[in-house]
């Protein structure tokens, strides 16, 4: 895992995997009972099969994008003239908002 890139590793929520292997055990005497009759016997073993479980699941896309939104504040509702104001250089789009408050006003009859 440490050889995965750190962009991979952020998106993995869950890894698992089976792998068999032999493990140097040492020689040693095990004591054993047959499953079918029930005798005892001893059994010399040096190597011993272990057995890992890897599995991963990646973290949902529509979850991370969700957070980023939110973290974000992409979730705030934009009238479509201020997503217009925003392409305009700031000075400009300052002056539309100052002529649309005195147009509003006008019509209004509110000084």
């Amino acid at each position: 895992m440490h050889e995965t890139p750190i962009e991979t590793r952020r998106v993995i929520a869950k890894l698992k995997s089976r792998v068999e292997r032999e493990v140097p055990l040492g020689e040693r005497q095990l004591n054993l009972t047959c499953s079918h009759c029930k005798r005892e016997f001893c059994h010399m073993v040096d190597m011993v099969t272990r057995h890992e479980t890897f599995e991963f699941r990646f973290v949902p896309k529509g979850i991370g994008l969700d957070k980023l939104f939110k973290h974000l504040g992409l979730y705030q509702e934009i009238s479509h003239i201020e997503s217009l104001l925003a392409s305009f250089p700031k000075l400009l789009a300052d002056k539309v908002r100052e002529a649309m408050a005195e147009l509003d006003t006008s019509t209004t009859g509110q000084s």
